[in-house]
């Protein structure tokens, strides 16, 4: 049965919190170095430096992890509770494996190395002591976090960071506005705590709210993530890094601060060194279409992937085989 209460975002805001301070596996997490990290890496990376679109402070990879947190446990508080502490783990871990500046370094690293954030972030669940050891004293299977978490294209009802509406880009989505981030929540036309709190209870109703935030989605990836500043900002961080001979593997475990200290000098050389050999370079275009298929009803969770649809559009080759979840 759908929750009908619907309220502000900001009464929300404290509910979920509250409901995520039910969780004692919460503060160890929060503890380890693994998630710590998070707080030295920004969200959005290279697209703060460059939007004019958006503030300076759309927050660290550490402020997501928590809010699609607390996002998990408002949505899994009417399920049992081996599900709600599977549920709001996984939200938690669910961004470990990113890299110094987010996306904006990934596809570089990807190239050159074969990691990203997916492949660093199954590693380390699976190897770190820290994660390991609370998973145990908590009784979380981890094969499951992985399941939710990480394994793309295979079903799980209780999976909400993968589905196409999910916490994940809706707090992704609403941190492109930095500190108006509770305003545009609450005043752009779309019942986000509704959308969340019934992830689990999907009716034909819901569509009002998901069809209205997939239309945002669409708004914010081509005239934000997509930008021409924000890809050209990532394309010379791609080149760079699969050019320059100082750039390592290990590299992709830093965080912002570490890369920067260790590349920003010789980067500001390469940058010369790039446009003098190369006219002013044209990255071209990503876009990115989004469509709804009004036919396809809403009855349960796994019928949003067949009401909602998103495929990569013109552009040059390479970019648009590498349109980035910004989530």
């Amino acid at each position: 049965m759908q929750n009908s209460n619907h309220v502000n975002w900001i009464q929300f805001l404290k509910e979920a919190f509250a409901e995520l301070s039910k969780y004692s596996f919460v503060h160890d997490l929060l503890n380890t170095n693994e998630l710590r990290r998070l707080g030295t890496i920004s969200f959005l990376g290279a697209i703060n430096s460059v939007s004019e679109l958006t503030p300076k402070n759309s927050g660290s990879r550490l402020a997501h992890t928590i809010f699609v947190s607390a996002f998990a446990a408002s949505a899994a508080k009417y399920l049992s509770l081996p599900d709600r502490n599977a549920i709001v783990f996984a939200a938690l871990v669910h961004d470990i494996g990113h890299g110094p500046f987010s996306h904006s370094t990934e596809m570089g690293f990807k190239e050159r190395f074969g990691i990203d954030h997916h492949t660093i972030g199954i590693s380390t669940l699976f190897s770190s002591k820290n994660i390991v050891s609370i998973s145990r004293k908590y009784n979380i299977d981890l094969d499951l976090i992985f399941s939710l978490t990480f394994e793309k294209g295979k079903f799980n009802s209780f999976d909400i960071i993968n589905r196409p509406i999910n916490i994940d880009t809706i707090d992704g989505m609403l941190r492109c506005f930095g500190n108006k981030y509770n305003y545009f929540a609450d005043s752009i036309g779309i019942d986000f705590p509704y959308l969340i709190e019934n992830m689990f209870f999907i009716e034909d109703s819901y569509h009002k709210e998901s069809d209205k935030f997939w239309n945002f989605k669409s708004y914010i990836y081509n005239n934000h993530i997509n930008s021409p500043e924000s890809i050209r900002q990532d394309e010379l961080l791609r080149l760079y890094i699969l050019e320059s001979d100082i750039v390592s593997e290990t590299d992709f475990r830093f965080d912002d601060k570490e890369f920067g200290s260790k590349h920003s000098r010789i980067f500001s050389e390469w940058l010369h060194n790039y446009c003098n050999r190369r006219a002013t370079p044209d990255f071209g275009l990503r876009h990115r279409h989004f469509s709804i298929i009004k036919s396809a009803a809403l009855r349960s969770p796994k019928d949003l992937w067949q009401r909602y649809k998103s495929m990569k559009g013109p552009g040059n080759d390479r970019a648009t085989s590498e349109i980035r979840e910004y989530n």
